[in-house]
């Protein structure tokens, strides 16, 4: 199979994963906003999120609010870099990286836990026209230690990740990548859900992020 063959297989595979993707998003956003409609209704901008929702922009954690962290495996972190997750969430997340990687999806985490000091930092570090694209600190999913940001890496021969293989197809944005498309259809068997989607913008707060997911207690 020549290369344009290939290329165009590759884009055929993701315009399948997108309308695939499509009427799950739709019907979340749906659901989602019929439930927000109703807990919005009697519940204040300051409203302290628990383990088994999202957090929306101007929805706060509490200030003394400290996740018990633990260090998520080197085959699920992104690079040589170390990434801590709550303790509840991390079984679930590296399985659910590992039975991707059987299906020929190479997932890793490139965002998890980030102190309120950190988000500041972040808040701060970046200009006003943007602020719309960051969190606060005490308003980001990433300080209750149960959200993370994925990217997609290399696989070798053996269909096991290898960061020296180059893959050219991570140039590409995470939700033309066959591994979001993964996502969409597997993420909530490991308990994890897209937290910003372009279906619930207007009530997140947010523009849409498909590399973010979170875990969900129940």
């Amino acid at each position: 199979m020549n290369k344009l063959n290939v290329n165009l297989e590759k884009k055929g595979i993701v315009t399948n994963c997108l309308l695939f993707a499509l009427p799950f998003l739709f019907l979340f956003g749906v659901v989602l906003l019929m439930i927000m409609d109703y807990k919005l209704g009697d519940t204040t901008k300051n409203e302290i999120v628990s383990g088994d929702l999202h957090v929306y922009r101007g929805q706060t954690i509490p200030v003394d609010y400290i996740p018990s962290l633990v260090e998520l495996s080197e085959r699920a972190s992104w690079l040589k870099t170390k990434k801590e997750i709550d303790i509840r969430a991390k079984e679930s997340l590296e399985k659910m990286i590992l039975d991707a990687e059987k299906e020929g999806m190479c997932l890793v985490v490139m965002g998890a836990y980030r102190s309120p000091e950190y988000q500041k930092e972040i808040y701060d570090s970046v200009s006003s026209d943007k602020k719309m694209y960051v969190a606060k600190p005490y308003e980001s999913e990433h300080q209750t230690g149960l959200a993370v940001d994925f990217t997609g890496c290399p696989l070798n021969s053996n269909g096991v990740r290898d960061d020296g293989v180059k893959r050219d197809e991570l140039k590409n944005d995470f939700s033309e990548l066959p591994e979001y498309c993964w996502l969409v259809k597997n993420a909530y068997k490991y308990g994890f859900e897209q937290s910003f989607t372009y279906y619930n913008e207007e009530i997140t707060g947010f523009p849409a992020e498909p590399w973010h997911f979170k875990f969900l207690v129940k």
